[in-house]
């Protein structure tokens, strides 16, 4: 379900835009303010997945504008307005938003609207992997180090990675040398070649 704020429109043009999106593929539920009462909404919320206002006139945008600018809200943007331009896009561009849309232009809305909406979708995805990325690389850091085990990640025959214990069995107090030393040189000239046939198999 897509989360839609729509702001300053009337109930005419909103149903028409419903019924745009809806019959695009897109399962909607709205959410329908003015402008000023959604300035001080979005300034607490953030979980909406797109954000449409409707420009009418110059006062309204600029109190638009300024609560983009201090507000929470990290869902995409766009604008609906009569007459679109250039330079009316430029204006808004320049503030964060994303396009602009003739507001009777519902092919136009419905094609940007998805095109938004999965961009934010597949961002917010992006943004969790990472943060689950971190915190497994965290985790492995955290039990490598804590391991009694001798253990090292070896990349390209080079030390990425090791531990204490790893170190000690070598005697090396600083892991620096270590990290430019090849693994090939810690080991004896009579194992080198079940090494390398070892690190072939494993």
């Amino acid at each position: 379900m897509i989360s839609l704020l729509i702001i300053n429109v009337t109930p005419d043009a909103m149903n028409d835009w419903l019924n745009a999106l809806r019959d695009s593929g897109l399962a909607v539920h709205e959410n329908s303010m003015s402008t000023e009462k959604a300035c001080r909404h979005i300034s607490e919320e953030t979980s909406y997945d797109l954000v449409i206002y409707h420009s009418h006139s110059n006062d309204a945008d600029d109190e638009f504008f300024d609560c983009l600018s201090s507000s929470m809200n990290k869902a995409p943007v766009i604008i609906s307005c009569e007459s679109p331009s250039t330079a009316i896009f430029e204006k808004f561009a320049a503030n964060g938003v994303k396009d602009i849309f003739q507001s009777r232009d519902l092919n136009r809305l419905a094609l940007i609207a998805k095109r938004e909406i999965e961009a934010y979708q597949a961002s917010k995805e992006l943004a969790e992997l990472k943060k689950r990325f971190t915190e497994s690389e965290n985790r492995y850091h955290n039990l490598l180090d804590s391991s009694d085990e001798a253990i090292a990640y070896i990349q390209d025959g080079m030390h990425m990675h090791i531990n204490p214990a790893y170190r000690s069995v070598f005697g090396y107090i600083d892991e620096d040398e270590l990290f430019s030393k090849p693994v090939m040189d810690l080991i004896s000239n009579n194992y080198q070649n079940y090494f390398k046939q070892f690190l072939k198999t494993a």
